[in-house]
């Protein structure tokens, strides 16, 4: 795959090797951890809401993946200084929770959006499995 998007269409799975960047409020972070809370569906939702942190391209750096991911979600949301992105890989996530889909999920204001389908209905386990995935090494601030 390369280049913007590389070709897939929505509802399309992103491959195991890429990553995922979910926005994670600043209550739910706590001495630096991302909480389980930051993983929990709200009412109503099918799936967690993250950003396809390969979708711009697969040859950039990390440091310009993030600050697109910042641009792109700064656009819908309004990020403080105190809120943080946690880095998902998806193959991790898919080989620790059984039956977690990652799927590409654009949306007009950001077509790098995905969605974190949960194997079934919210529960507190799947949170915390969730929440483990991500180390002190993949969180990171929401604004430069």
């Amino acid at each position: 795959m390369a280049g913007v998007g590389g070709g897939l269409q929505d509802g399309d799975s992103i491959e195991n090797a890429h990553h995922v960047m979910r926005y994670c409020r600043p209550k739910q972070v706590q001495r630096g951890k991302i909480t389980e809370s930051a993983f929990a569906l709200r009412e109503k939702e099918e799936y967690l809401s993250a950003n396809w942190l390969e979708y711009f391209n697969e040859g950039m750096q990390f440091p310009e993946l993030l600050r697109k991911t910042r641009e792109t979600v700064g656009q819908s949301l309004n990020l403080p200084h105190n809120g943080r992105f946690a880095k998902i890989h998806v193959g991790d996530a898919k080989r620790k929770i059984k039956g977690v889909r990652i799927q590409y999920r654009p949306v007009d204001n950001n077509l790098a959006h995905a969605g974190i389908y949960p194997p079934s209905e919210e529960n507190r386990e799947i949170t915390l499995e969730l929440a483990n995935l991500v180390s002190d090494s993949d969180i990171f601030s929401a604004v430069e």
